[in-house]
């Protein structure tokens, strides 16, 4: 028996160790999963993002074969800065007046540069969605001595753009550089003279795409479909898989305390019985004493296996021989057995009836039994002196309330208390022998009879019991 018990108890810890190894595995295998799912999709977005922007700068580079009312106010914008600079070189204007002059003037130009863009972007219905400018990088007199740089985009805060004002993210289609010369009379010493003015002046074309993200992830619809679903479908067979394993992680506990409680209720009676055979041997004069001690033993492990085998029945499998039984009259009768059977406990058992002398339709046998496990329970699982307080009234249906000062039920453990084989999780609970059966028993019992157990209970501070019956 011991070899086969530590056989079954070394399997099931094997087993709950795989079990929680697979768990771990299952857990970081969804993890990496979905470490590559996002390493994916963020991959495909990139390349859609890529080619949708590609396609809308083809769409755009269409608008030069309508560039020509654009590039002239272009022109316009760049004979203008030429002029200006060309007062700034002849002294007759600071170089702060002709940023300002300008930038007036490129406000001046702007609204009509939009209407006209607006106009060529439209003959373009692919490129609706476009924003458009053109903005000015520097604008640099060019001298033998010495440069003069008048503007440059990487030193001025201020920006210098016709088209659409647009921030964020901006893709590039272009640059151009203008060289001019320009040729202006100047006094030199009362005399005219003429001067030559050479000018750079550098833009670029940069262009925004209104809803880029929406566009793309409409192209990526498909793709994000499948992707989810595929995600969803391998999670859901994990998590279903997951919550198997830890099913049946908690049954190989529950199977482990089982085997363990078992075993201490076996050893006991083994115990005596081994002893008394060997008094037989050695003590002829006590016989009979011996004999009488192996029946009890004997009757205890026959009701210990009994109680194995019977109390794992389900409520649908318990045949009820019913009758009609006075309430008061059963449920004396059940706790003057009771206290005669815990006679050398010292506990304090108050009764409360109001009964009205009413019968109630019961099997008392299996009844009995039920009430008689919570007793034993509110006894055993005490550390103090047992108080016990055991309340039945009847009405529309007959109430039983039994109260105790035992150690109690921690909350988490309130919802399976009534499990076939559980046993709460105080360190308390177990060092009190038992098979975890007794509440799960009762509680089948009163479910046959149609009626129901609630706990309320806090630990260390007792426990309250109440079972509803219908009286018919």
């Amino acid at each position: 028996m011991k070899l086969t018990l530590d056989s079954l108890l070394g399997l099931t810890l094997e087993m709950k160790r795989k079990i929680t190894l697979l768990i771990i595995a299952s857990i970081v295998g969804l993890i990496a999963l979905s470490a590559v799912q996002l390493y994916l999709v963020n991959n495909t977005y990139q390349l859609k993002k890529d080619s949708f922007i590609k396609q809308t700068r083809d769409e755009v580079s269409l608008i030069d074969d309508h560039l020509t009312k654009i590039d002239s106010m272009r022109s316009e914008w760049r004979d203008y800065m030429i002029e200006t600079a060309a007062e700034y070189k002849q002294g007759l204007i600071q170089r702060g007046q002709v940023l300002d002059r300008f930038g007036q003037k490129t406000a001046e130009m702007n609204p009509e540069f939009l209407s006209v863009l607006r106009e060529v972007l439209k003959e373009n219905a692919g490129s609706s969605r476009v924003q458009f400018h053109k903005k000015v990088r520097s604008i640099i007199i060019l001298d033998s001595l010495q440069n003069d740089t008048l503007y440059s985009k990487e030193t001025d805060s201020k920006s210098y753009i016709l088209g659409d004002d647009f921030g964020g993210e901006e893709y590039e289609l272009g640059q151009s550089t203008s060289y001019s010369e320009y040729t202006y009379t100047t006094l030199r010493d009362g005399r005219e003279v003429s001067e030559m003015l050479r000018l750079n002046f550098e833009t670029e074309t940069l262009m925004n795409i209104e809803g880029r993200e929406n566009g793309v992830l409409l192209q990526m619809k498909g793709f994000l479909l499948i992707s989810t679903t595929i995600f969803l479908f391998v999670f859901g067979v994990l998590f279903y898989s997951i919550k198997n394993l830890i099913t049946q992680k908690k049954i190989a506990e529950v199977k482990t305390d089982f085997i363990n409680n078992i075993s201490h209720e076996f050893k006991t009676p083994l115990t005596t019985l081994a002893l008394a055979t060997e008094m037989l041997r050695n003590e002829g004069k006590q016989h009979l004493d011996t004999i009488d001690i192996i029946e009890r033993q004997n009757q205890k492990l026959q009701k210990l296996l009994d109680q194995v085998l019977d109390n794992s029945l389900n409520y649908s499998e318990i045949h009820l021989n019913k009758e009609f039984i006075n309430a008061q009259d059963f449920l004396t009768a059940l706790l003057d057995d009771f206290e005669l059977a815990m006679q050398e406990v010292n506990m304090d058992l108050v009764r409360e009836f109001n009964l009205k002398e009413e019968q109630i339709l019961i099997d008392p046998f299996y009844l009995s039994t039920a009430i008689s496990n919570m007793l034993e329970n509110a006894v055993k699982y005490n550390e103090r002196v047992p108080k016990l307080l055991f309340r039945a009234t009847m009405d529309a249906t007959m109430s039983i309330v039994i109260e105790d000062n035992g150690i109690g039920v921690l909350a988490k453990d309130q919802n399976n208390l009534f499990e076939k084989f559980y046993r709460a999780g105080n360190k308390e609970t177990h060092d009190v022998k038992g098979l975890g059966l007794g509440l799960y028993y009762a509680n089948q019992v009163v479910i046959a009879h149609g009626g129901s157990i609630v706990v309320k209970s806090s630990s260390g501070d007792g426990s309250v019991f109440t079972i509803e019956l219908p009286l018919t």
